[in-house]
């Protein structure tokens, strides 16, 4: 699935299920990563143990009787090579399985921290403009009550002192209008550029998710013979 969709209406909400929902893949590779360290140092411990044990199969007999020991050694040998070259190649599909869930938890944080400032920036825009809109109506309200103006050429001095006193609120609330129409573009393109970078982030956090299963799957195959690994499982990038 593609976690840019569920930002696209730029919302504290939406942000903030973004927010959750890498902080739980994060989680997820977090497990798997401290998983498959704990594996791969089984197996280094274990092929050093048994390179131990190599080399005291290659110690060559003291004497002639021993010959039957070392033929016997000798088959000891190629069994704990085999065994040593197994140790290696889960190692190393371990290995592989770390870098890639490291890379996926690396680019989740930040695709998590990218839907937090996301978030922010929403929350901000929504306040600045609701802001607005309330200038906005008192400014209406003004003109409405001024509009249409009725004085006649001869009205009282006070009817004139009346209107240009209201021209001088309308003014004002004009210019307070100006003011969050200023705040509120200037949010909005803050938001917009938060919605950029996040889209950016989970773009590559979705990408960081897909070497993971072949990754997994190979160090099962490696590590089968050798260790019971109880993979975590990793669900599915969330719709």
């Amino acid at each position: 699935g593609d976690l840019t969709v569920v930002a696209t209406q730029s919302s504290e909400a939406g942000a903030h299920n973004l927010y959750v929902q890498h902080a739980s893949r994060s989680a997820q590779f977090q497990r798997a990563n401290e998983k498959a360290t704990q594996v791969l140092q089984a197996m280094k411990d274990k092929e050093n143990n048994l390179l131990a044990q190599r080399h005291a199969a290659t110690t060559p007999a003291p004497n002639l009787t021993a010959n039957h020991e070392n033929r016997s050694a000798h088959y000891s040998q190629k069994v704990t090579d085999a065994n040593a070259t197994q140790c290696r190649e889960c190692g190393n599909a371990e290995e592989a399985l770390i870098a890639a869930t490291q890379a996926a938890l690396t680019a989740h944080t930040a695709a998590q921290t990218a839907a937090a400032f996301l978030g922010l920036a929403a929350k901000n825009y929504a306040i600045a403009s609701q802001g607005f809109a309330a200038a906005n109506k008192e400014y209406t309200q003004v003109v409405n009550q001024m509009c249409p103006i009725t004085l006649t050429y001869n009205a009282a001095e006070s009817a004139f002192a009346s209107i240009a006193s209201a021209a001088q609120d309308l003014k004002q609330k004009a210019l307070i209008a100006q003011q969050h129409k200023a705040w509120e573009m200037a949010n909005k393109t803050v938001m917009d550029t938060a919605q950029a970078q996040y889209d950016a982030a989970a773009a590559k956090a979705t990408a960081a998710d897909q070497p993971i299963a072949a990754r997994k799957a190979a160090a099962a195959a490696a590590c089968a013979s050798i260790v019971a690994v109880a993979q975590p499982t990793l669900e599915p990038t969330p719709m």
